[in-house]
């Protein structure tokens, strides 16, 4: 049977992903800070080591990196703990589980597939939204190298730049300040079907829905004197500085 492990598990698009992976047929390994079978606060490294040794037991063919944080506002006014915890998981964690899953895969002479979540924000440094899209960012860029680097050994590292989804995200990045919805939000069971699309096509990279690419290749056009802000109005109602 396949095994899959999800982090994020618990809420949103991974919950969304761990009910279409049942419905394919998958042995699921489910990770959640809280009210998951497998409890693990990836910003603690002392904890993360339990899930590799997780992976190095169960050998999970298809890991999805869904787990991840950010917060709205100016970057001095947020504070440093809370950001180096947003590193801790959006990159450290989500990097450790790659390579550990990726070098479990090789020596088990397994093809596998590692899925991870990146941002459409990645595509920008962005004002108000710092460190979040300088960790997604990284991430977009460590997942296509290292595609690079191993997909003839039978092993994908996939990246999805999502755009915004109907998860409690906002909510958390705006430490509760009322969020508005728009007529880009997508629902999590829509983007999980989209990822488990990549997947099965095996794409390096996925953007999220015309609407999101277009913005993205509107941005790239402009000079960052016009684009800062036009990001920072965007996100001016998701804070409350």
């Amino acid at each position: 049977m396949n095994k899959a492990l999800v982090t994020g598990a618990t809420s949103g698009l991974g919950k969304a992903m761990c009910l279409l992976l049942k419905q394919k047929g998958f042995e699921l390994i489910e990770v959640g800070r809280k009210n998951a079978p497998t409890c693990i606060d990836l910003s603690i490294k002392d904890e993360r080591q339990k899930l590799l040794d997780i992976i190095t037991e169960k050998k999970p063919n298809l890991i999805i990196n869904g787990a991840g944080f950010g917060l709205y506002g100016p970057t001095l006014k947020l504070s440093i703990e809370e950001q180096l915890a947003m590193v801790e998981v959006n990159i450290s964690a989500l990097m450790e589980i790659t390579l550990h899953g990726a070098k479990t895969m090789l020596a088990s002479e397994k093809e596998g597939t590692i899925l991870n979540i990146s941002s459409a924000a990645a595509f920008f440094p962005y004002p108000t939204f710092n460190t979040y899209s300088a960790s997604k960012a990284f991430v977009r860029s460590f997942s296509l190298a290292l595609h690079k680097e191993l997909k003839a050994l039978g092993v994908n590292i996939l990246c999805a730049c999502p755009g915004q989804i109907a998860t409690d995200f906002r909510h958390r990045a705006g430490k509760g300040h009322p969020q508005k919805r728009d007529k880009r939000t997508m629902s999590p069971e829509k983007a999980a079907e989209r990822l488990w699309r990549q997947i099965e096509q095996k794409t390096p990279e996925v953007v999220f829905d015309w609407r999101t690419k277009a913005l993205l290749i509107i941005g790239k056009c402009l000079p960052r004197s016009i684009l800062d802000p036009i990001l920072i109005q965007g996100l001016k109602d998701r804070h409350t500085d």
